[in-house]
């Protein structure tokens, strides 16, 4: 009998995983994450958050930034707002590790250190929401915010 073929749990997943699954064309590995698909030149747009990028870069030598739209993090894949290729679908999305939800504009990769981080808006959880939270953590109403931060993706 096949292995792949066995009727295992394992092989059933393998066999999905395999048939339906896209590999992506690693450009990058950092710590602890792929980064996936072209990196760009950085262009900082506003003099705010690009002071704010540097600052937790821990660099002034903006060349060693590059932007990414793509990225996964223990196993779980994670993407720019301005990845064209799911703009159908909104899953620029993330729960932070503190509880917040940042909708995440782009990647920032620091070539020199291999750290990843996410640039995007905070969004806050509305009070009218007609669901009680506790019991459908999946579906919540947010409101966008004005306040950008630039976050490890480690805690996304």
């Amino acid at each position: 009998m096949d292995k792949i073929n066995d009727g295992s749990p394992k092989s059933f997943i393998q066999r999905m995983l395999s048939r339906y699954s896209k590999k992506w064309k690693v450009s990058f590995h950092a710590e602890g994450c792929i980064v996936a698909g072209a990196m760009t030149t950085l262009q900082l747009e506003t003099e705010g958050i690009a002071n704010t990028i540097l600052a937790t870069c821990a660099t002034t030598d903006i060349s060693s930034l590059k932007k990414c739209l793509r990225v996964q993090v223990h196993q779980e894949k994670f993407y720019a707002k301005q990845y064209t290729k799911l703009q159908k679908r909104q899953c620029s999305c993330s729960w932070l590790s503190d509880g917040t939800i940042l909708n995440i504009d782009y990647l920032v990769v620091n070539t020199t250190t291999e750290l990843v981080f996410a640039v995007g808006e905070l969004m806050s959880v509305s009070d009218e929401c007609h669901i009680f939270r506790n019991a459908s953590h999946h579906i919540l109403k947010v409101q966008t915010t004005t306040h950008r931060v630039v976050c490890n993706v480690q805690k996304l």
